[in-house]
């Protein structure tokens, strides 16, 4: 199929390939029924987008803002908490109206996953209503700080001002 381009590298390749299969340290589980794999035959469905989504979540949790928590101290239910996230995380990877976010979440997004709020229950209006109630407690989140050890970054406002109205 393929002509090695150098017969020395073909022939140590062999060479420490026959070694390692001899020594069996070959990481390959014994017994193991393997099968070939049409490619052009594998089908996907459901695929979503995962990088931006996961990134924000990060700087939401680990990055300084620490987000859940603040939620937390303001009495937020933990659906709510999702919700919130899910909005702000969302927001920030794809901003557009609630509405299309809403159909981004569902088409696209993995966001729900991440932040553990069911999908089917996104909706423009809860969206909305997210919304507002972020902006209840937008002062307090202005004075809530992030970690010490962590700069104030572009993506962490980015998050902080995705949901100002």
């Amino acid at each position: 199929m393929f002509k090695p381009q150098d017969e020395v590298v073909e022939k140590l390749a062999q060479k420490y390939f026959a070694a390692i299969k001899e020594k069996e340290r070959l990481d390959m589980a014994a017994g193991k029924d393997y099968h070939r794999v049409d490619t052009d035959s594998v089908e996907n469905k459901n695929i979503r987008e995962a990088g931006a989504e996961w990134l924000c979540m990060q700087a939401s949790a680990l990055g300084g803002l620490n987000m859940s928590a603040f939620l937390r101290q303001e009495d937020w239910k933990e659906e709510q908490i999702q919700l919130a996230l899910t909005h702000i995380i969302s927001r920030a990877a794809y901003p557009a109206s609630e509405l299309r976010t809403s159909e981004w979440i569902k088409q696209n997004s993995s966001v729900c996953e991440l932040t553990g709020y069911p999908m089917e229950k996104i909706t423009k209006d809860k969206l909305y209503e997210i919304s507002k109630s972020l902006y209840k407690v937008k002062e307090n989140l202005e004075k809530h700080p992030p970690k010490a050890d962590v700069p104030m970054n572009f993506l962490t406002l980015r998050i902080k001002s995705s949901f100002t109205i």
